[in-house]
Formats: structure tokens, C-alpha cells, sequence
């Protein structure tokens, strides 16, 4: 399974960050800023993808293997999704799979209407992702801007935001109300209104330098009246008719009382690597994914090109505030400028918590941001890649 995490380094607008907070949540809006939340939730999707895909590939691997512990493992990791203790581990997996598929598709909605979303906020942003030929003044805080840097969160986190979810405590037992019900909200009452088609392009993150950087934004596919004009069928396909019909006929058992409520909920926590081995497993790689490839471009150099946002002159230097000066920030657009990166990341193939050759991290492991760090850090899931993982993890084998 191949799949690409692009991590892309940008300037921040500011010449003197403020020191960071201990913790990103302290950040108030003004202080983080719009295109900030968004970036935080970009960072939430892309740990939830690689992991969903992770996983299944891992069960997958499980239920081919010739060894009972592997065998074994498959069955604690797929959970309710075998309607009995003991049905065959080949069709609860298909099923898995079929579930995967709709929880994927609905990642990859959200993930590239977030970017949508951050690329907008960029002033004079026009529907096919260019800008007005015009110099404009954007929002600014007042506030030397903080370089952004995605936070992966901890299995502690983890666990502690499950709890806040206020979901069914570890070790107890799915009811068939619940699984009817978690069945059917997977299943969208109409995709073509949900599943919508983004440009076949990227777009510039910083549109206003006139040098073009790796920092890249999906866009919805739009009308001239900025309405969303496009459908998916990559998404809408048969492939998701039959999962539908899947999902359906299980929500439809429950219902009739065919299926055993037989698993137990094995939620984060810190018993999660003796409870559940390939969840754990899941977890540990993709937050390894992530955090190694920012750690590594945090210690690679940083730009040294010119900072000070392109207008119409891109000699000039505006004094960020709000003065009423021309100015891009982090706020408004991202702080994209300057150099960048593309990281191709590989899952290995090996079933190894982590692909040959990289960091496994702790479970409560995090990367610390340089002291002098003047780029900001993006992670970006491609959404092409992420396309075709979706297909790489969900065929029958």
C-alpha cells in the first residue's frame, strides 16, 4: 500500500513569533486564527485516514495468515462487525471492508472541502482558484503570527477525547439498537449531494507570490455563482451502492436480532496493546507516519527567501497590524511563500507498525517545535493518494 503525506514548509508573515503556547488550545481565534482551526482539522482527518486504512490493510493481512494468534487478532480487531463468535473471519473482514469504504469516502469529502475551505479564506480568491490581479488588504490580528506546527495527539489524548465523546466505556457490550443505528448513519441519504467534485488541479496556497511554491489546496469544482457544480462518480459509483446494500442488510439484522451482540468495545486506552494488538498497531503507525516526517523537516533548513507578503510590489515590506497595510498572514492565507516539500511516505508493506527504516513513536511521544522556527509545517494527505488507498484497502482479495 502506497500513500503520500506531502509535508509542506511555509513562511509565516510574522519576523518575530510570540513564544508558543504549551498547548495549541490556548490558542484563541484571534491569536490561531481561521485558516488555523481549519489546518487543526485538516491534521484530525489525515491521522483518521491513515489509520482507518492501516487498520484494514492489517486485518487483512491477519485473516490471510496461517498462524491462530494472527487469526485471533483479526477477530478482537473486527469486533461486532462478525454477526456471531464464530462466523468466518473471511466474511466478517468483507464487511469491514464494505463499512471502511462509506467511513473513507465521507474522510475524503471532509478533508478536501477543509482545504476548500482554507483556500477561500484567501482574499480575492475566484472559483477556479486564481486571484483578482489586485492588491488587497486582508485580515490581521495585531499579533506577530505564530508558525503553524500540527500537534499529532498522544494515545492519552486519545483516550481522553473518547471520554469526552461521552462513548460506551471500554469492555462493555454493543446493543443491537446501537449497531442498527451506527449502520445507518453511515449511509448517506442522498451522494450526489454529498460526494461533490473537486478541480482536477491543486491550487496555490499563497496565491499573491508571484513565486509559485509546493504548498497545495484542493477546490471544489464551482459555478461562476460560486455554487459547488460537480459530483464524484469516483465516489457514487457501484462500488458504493454495494456497500450501501451491505451496511443496509447488517442494520436490517440487527434489527431482527440475527446478529449476537458477542464483542466487546475496546476503546483508547492504556491497556489497548494487550486489548486489541492490531488496533494498537494502527494507532502506533500512523501516528509515526505523521510525526516522523515532521520531525524530520523541522531539522532540515529553513527558507531564507523574502518573507514580506507579494503585492503589487514585491519589494515592499507593510508593517502587519491593523493599520490598514497591505498585509497576508497566517490568519488569512496561510503564510504560504517561500520554499516547500513534498514527502512521499510509504506504509512498507511488511506489517511493521511502522515502514522499514522509520521512528516508531512512544505512546505519548510528541514532536517538540524548534525554539526558532520561522516556516510554518503543513501535513497534507493528497487526495489522488488518498483516492487510491481507499480502492487499495477495500477490493476483495
Amino acid at each position: 500500500m502506497n500513500r503520500s503525506v506531502g509535508l509542506q514548509s511555509s513562511p509565516s508573515a510574522a519576523s518575530s513569533p510570540r513564544p508558543a503556547p504549551t498547548d495549541w488550545r490556548q490558542e484563541s481565534e484571534a491569536t490561531c486564527g481561521m485558516a488555523c482551526r481549519y489546518h487543526r482539522a485538516v491534521d484530525n482527518l489525515n491521522l483518521q485516514a491513515l489509520y482507518m486504512i492501516t487498520k484494514t490493510q492489517k486485518i487483512g493481512d491477519a485473516v490471510q495468515s496461517s498462524q491462530d494468534a494472527d487469526k485471533t487478532n483479526a477477530r478482537i480487531a473486527l469486533g461486532p462487525f462478525c454477526k456471531t463468535a464464530d462466523e468466518d473471519l473471511k466474511d466478517c473482514y468483507t464487511r469491514y471492508q464494505q463499512f471502511s469504504g462509506l467511513a473513507l469516502r465521507e474522510i475524503y469529502q471532509s478533508l478536501g472541502e477543509t482545504k476548500d475551505a482554507i483556500a477561500r479564506l484567501t482574499s480575492g480568491r475566484k472559483t477556479d482558484g486564481s486571484v483578482a490581479n489586485e492588491t488587497v488588504v486582508t485580515y490581521a490580528t495585531g499579533e506577530n503570527a505564530l508558525p503553524y506546527m500540527p500537534e499529532i495527539p498522544t494515545l492519552s489524548q486519545l483516550e481522553d477525547s473518547y471520554l469526552k465523546g461521552k462513548l460506551k466505556a471500554n469492555g462493555s457490550k454493543y446493543s443491537a439498537g446501537e449497531i442498527q443505528k451506527w449502520s445507518q448513519d453511515l449511509v448517506v441519504s442522498n451522494p450526489k449531494a454529498k460526494f461533490l467534485e473537486f478541480l482536477p488541479k491543486t491550487v496555490s496556497g499563497n496565491p499573491y507570490r508571484d513565486d509559485d511554491t509546493t504548498y497545495r489546496l484542493n477546490m471544489l469544482k464551482r459555478n461562476d455563482d460560486g455554487a459547488p457544480s460537480g459530483v464524484d462518480k469516483r465516489l457514487t459509483d457501484a462500488k458504493y451502492d454495494k456497500a450501501v446494500k451491505t451496511v443496509q442488510d447488517y442494520a436490517k439484522d440487527a434489527k431482527d436480532g440475527k446478529v449476537v451482540e458477542h464483542a466487546k468495545v475496546i476503546a483508547p486506552s492504556k491497556t489497548l496493546k494487550t486489548d486489541d494488538k492490531i488496533t494498537y498497531d494502527s494507532i502506533t503507525q500512523a501516528r509515526s507516519v505523521l510525526n516522523s516526517k515532521l520531525e524530520d523537516s523541522a531539522k532540515k533548513p529553513e527558507t531564507t527567501s523574502d518573507r514580506t507578503p507579494a503585492g503589487k510590489d514585491p519589494k515592499a515590506k507593510p508593517t502587519p497590524g491593523l493599520s490598514g497595510a497591505p498585509v497576508i498572514t497566517n490568519q488569512a492565507s496561510n503564510g504560504a511563500a517561500g520554499s516547500a516539500q513534498d514527502v512521499r511516505v510509504g506504509a512498507g508493506g511488511n506489517g511493521a507498525r511502522a515502514p522499514s527504516g522509520m521512528k516508531t513513536y512512544g505512546d505519548e511521544e510528541t514532536v517538540q517545535r524548534p525554539p526558532e522556527m520561522k516556516n510554518s509545517r503543513y501535513l497534507n494527505y493528497d487526495l489522488e493518494d488518498f483516492m487510491k488507498d481507499i480502492g487499495s484497502v477495500t477490493e476483495s482479495k
